[in-house]
């Protein structure tokens, strides 16, 4: 789900995405005991890592990139719990938690320092036609 702002993408990914793995974390002890529900995670995770890493390389709207990169993310946390790494795997998602908010806040502040502007190719330095007008200044 697209947020229309970085602040509720925020929030979704921080509450609802999250929801799923801090469940997966409060059911280790089961989990531990059922090597084919770690081989799913670890299948599953390892998959939505790549597919959604290898999705945003093809993007250019910086919230959707950044979405694209919470999914990775989530895809290599589960794929550390279902290696039975439960321990590292939470660190992981912690620590997940506190660097993505401070980059979607960050990206909010991007956009709205650029009128609302989204696309990452109009971001950045001068282009040939602005180096063509400044000469012939």
């Amino acid at each position: 789900m697209e947020g229309p702002l970085p602040v509720s993408a925020l929030i979704h990914s921080a509450t609802m995405v999250t929801a799923g793995l801090f469940l997966i974390y409060r059911l280790s002890g089961l989990l531990a005991s059922c090597p084919l529900v770690l081989a799913l995670l670890v299948v599953t995770g390892a998959l939505t890592a790549f597919f959604a890493a290898t999705s945003a390389l093809g993007q250019s709207d910086i919230k959707k990139i950044i979405a694209l990169s919470t999914c990775s993310q989530l895809g290599y946390i589960a794929w550390g719990a279902g290696l039975s790494l439960f321990a590292q795997s939470f660190f992981h998602l912690a620590n997940h938690a506190a660097f993505k908010a401070m980059l979607f806040l960050a990206a909010g502040s991007l956009i709205h320092s650029a009128k609302n502007e989204q696309d990452l190719r109009r971001f950045g330095g001068s282009t040939a036609n602005d180096l063509r007008a400044s000469a012939d200044r």
